[in-house]
């Protein structure tokens, strides 16, 4: 049963959309992006609720993407969750500065990506993944 509450799922990699949209699918409208600019271009068309994003992209990484969804009045306050290899404190904290809401390191568990941002989508969330 969807909720109606739309994700938007951005990486470069097929594969990382992939699990993420079959995970999520059932409960979410799924929106794919490549890159960052289509993160950008997605989100102030769309409007989702949630944005998952991916660091290292090519066109636009997702540390530059976050920092310009943030900066604009349009998508500032749609939650951020940004995903990658990158592990590093200082990768982590470059991540918070822009302003995302949360910074995951791949390989994840697929419920630990709800479990800072789940409360911004109210109480309708339920997660069973």
């Amino acid at each position: 049963m969807q909720t109606g509450l739309k994700i938007l799922v951005v990486d470069d990699e097929f594969f990382f959309r992939r699990v993420l949209k079959d995970a999520l699918k059932d409960q979410y409208d799924i929106i794919e992006g490549k890159n960052g600019d289509e993160a950008i271009s997605l989100a102030r068309a769309l409007k989702p609720n949630l944005i998952v994003m991916d660091v290292e992209m090519p066109v636009k990484d997702g540390i530059d993407a976050c920092r310009v969804l943030k900066e604009n009045a349009e998508t500032r306050k749609i939650p951020v969750i940004l995903f990658t290899s990158l592990t590093k404190k200082e990768d982590i904290a470059r991540g918070l500065k822009v302003g995302a809401d949360d910074y995951i390191t791949k390989p994840m568990c697929l419920p630990e990506i709800f479990h800072g941002s789940a409360p911004t989508f109210g109480p309708k969330i339920t997660m069973s993944i």
